[in-house]
């Protein structure tokens, strides 16, 4: 009989567990879904933010483009020291330009020194807290693309693409 008493008991807390697994499966799910929709609004999805980007010099979130892709110009790797900070820090970067004409990369071709430099001067002077966020490496995004159209001249670079980024 104790044996009979044992066996029940065992029976009721399985499948006390089987529903403990169960609300603990339902609430990870929750957290998750919670965690994507405030990711999703945090990072852009709401509307008043994602116009600021496309307002402020061309240089916005790849996502929102919806015309079609310019010519694109790898530049060479750059490595600089980043400023404004207690250690050395540097940045290792790899940029490639989206040009409004195929015919700018004769023009870029020419004034490569010209565009390392002020790109080198731009870089170096980033500080390390600011390109640690997603909104500083934007910022500086629309920082290249201001820069260059004042060597290349107006809407040359439609946008920049960072396809590589360490900070070290």
């Amino acid at each position: 009989m104790a044996e009979e008493e044992e066996a029940e008991t065992q029976e009721a807390s399985g499948g006390g567990r089987g529903k403990q697994i169960l609300i603990m499966g339902a609430v990870v799910v929750l957290a998750l879904v919670i965690g994507a929709a405030g990711a999703w609004w945090f990072l852009g999805g709401n509307t008043a933010d994602s116009g600021q980007a496309s307002e402020s010099g061309g240089a916005s979130d790849p996502s929102e483009q919806s015309q079609e892709m310019g010519k694109l110009y790898k530049l060479d790797e750059f490595v600089v020291n980043l400023a404004r900070s207690s250690r050395t820090r540097y940045l290792k970067t790899t940029i490639q330009l989206e040009l409004e004409d195929k015919s700018l990369v004769k023009t870029i071709e020419k004034r490569k020194p010209q565009i390392r430099d002020a790109l080198i001067i731009l870089l170096s002077n980033q500080s390390v807290d600011g390109l640690e966020q997603m909104e500083g490496k934007y910022e500086l995004k629309r920082q290249v693309v201001a820069r260059l159209n004042s060597l290349l001249g107006d809407g040359s670079v439609r946008n920049v693409y960072f396809t590589e980024f360490v900070i070290q």
